[in-house]
């Protein structure tokens, strides 16, 4: 999951500035990460192509 949500935001141009995973006993798991974006689209984007992810559940802004 971390591979594939870091490819997106390589292509993405976006720059991860902090990240961290907690896995579960159930195999779910929590990414959490704050990222350095230009434009609310861009993030837009990010979020929409992350969601479309195999075996994602969920993608959130957090304010």
């Amino acid at each position: 999951m971390l591979g594939d949500v870091s490819q997106i935001l390589t292509a993405s141009k976006a720059h991860i500035s902090n990240a961290s995973l907690k896995t579960h006993d159930d195999l779910s798991a929590i990414l959490q990460m704050s990222i350095q974006i230009e434009s609310t689209s861009q993030l837009s984007s990010i979020l929409a192509r992350i969601s479309h992810l195999p075996n994602i559940v969920e993608v959130k802004r957090k304010v």
